[in-house]
């Protein structure tokens, strides 16, 4: 392999960004702590050392490991097409099978959870973007059908273990090269690097106890490099598909954000109402989490419930136990319709005497 001999000069080089980094890190927390107390979702080194002998790690892996490579597996499907096209030609065909066995046994286990995929807030049946408003009925806002949905799922696994796939081969044909000191190209080290980038943000989320769906952003480019193809298919199939697939993302993208900001809009027109006009303490809205302040725990990051009642709420939806105080309606393009943001009050039970 053609590895270049590190000077001393070359490796102050390569550790300044990294001092940096840790330099303006460490600031951040004595800024953040000089405010207000550090969240407990904030990982310090201490935190993520401590989840390996605590159990907190194989829980981790347990439950959200496949989740990531599931979201991984469902937005990379361009590249995934590419990838699986490649795989096809009939070098290093024992790396190839070798590592797709190890793909396959590692998750084993995790195929039948894939109907419970899809962690975090960002990424819901048909909305992307936390859901903060109270929701009577679970056809509002609009979904599309359970076996549709189950279908996306199954896709999103698939796509996961494809990934795996991928990782594991370039992990494998790594050892091989090391093994037999082959050659080793510029191209190779790029995805090698991409490899242990993957290798250790994923070991960072399964460190981490809080896991978000958008936490699983940071690693997509360094899963390209990884994926990526040398050369693009001369098959037209393959080209149409994975385009196909990366225009529709984008359009999904951008109608559900639209949608996001628009149920968004109509709900703080709500507020606003509620401020200028109803003039009801936003304590008493308890789905509204995020913006009652005053009783929010910030080393916590929880709401106190034992200051929330039930008399008012926001809500996409109606139902029987409450009146409505006001409505504002949004229009929305997953599905084409207009829906409408609702102010409730709890009706009040009379007594017999």
């Amino acid at each position: 392999m053609n590895i270049r001999v590190l000077s001393l000069k070359r490796i102050v080089v390569y550790a300044i960004p990294f001092i940096l980094s840790m330099f303006a890190l460490k600031l951040y927390e004595l800024f953040r702590a000089s405010i207000s107390p550090l969240s407990n979702n904030y990982g310090l080194t201490g935190h993520l050392l401590e989840s390996i002998t605590n159990g907190a790690l194989v829980k981790t892996i347990e439950d959200f490991s496949y989740e990531y490579f599931a979201l991984w597996g469902l937005f990379l499907l361009p590249v995934i097409f590419l990838f699986v096209f490649g795989m096809f030609k009939r070098q290093d065909l024992w790396i190839k099978l070798i590592s797709l066995v190890i793909a396959i046994k590692m998750s084993y286990d995790f195929l039948p959870k894939y109907i419970n995929l899809f962690m975090g807030n960002t990424f819901q049946n048909f909305s992307f973007g936390i859901i903060i408003l109270r929701i009577f009925n679970r056809s509002s806002p609009a979904r599309i059908g359970t076996n549709d949905w189950e279908n996306l799922q199954m896709t999103a696994m698939f796509g996961g273990v494809i990934i795996l796939w991928a990782l594991a081969y370039r992990l494998v044909k790594f050892f091989y090269q090391t093994i037999t000191q082959s050659e080793v190209s510029t191209t190779e080290w790029v995805r090698y690097f991409g490899l242990v980038s993957v290798l250790g943000y994923f070991s960072f989320l399964m460190l981490h106890e809080f896991n978000f769906d958008r936490y699983s952003l940071t690693a997509v480019p360094f899963i390209i490099l990884v994926l990526a193809p040398l050369t693009i298919p001369r098959f037209k199939i393959i080209n149409i598909m994975a385009v196909s697939l990366t225009i529709s993302l984008g359009i999904v993208s951008s109608l559900a954000t639209h949608d996001q900001l628009s149920w968004n809009a109509a709900y703080w027109k709500g507020i606003r109402y509620n401020i200028d006009h109803l003039h009801i303490p936003l304590t008493k809205f308890p789905n509204d989490l995020d913006r009652v302040s005053i009783i929010l725990d910030t080393k916590k990051m929880q709401v106190d419930s034992s200051t929330l009642d039930n008399e008012y709420t926001f809500s996409f939806d109606t139902s029987p136990d409450y009146i409505i105080l006001a409505k504002f309606k949004y229009e929305r393009f997953m599905p084409i319709r207009t829906d409408t943001v609702y102010i409730l009050q709890k009706k009040q039970l009379k007594t017999i005497d």
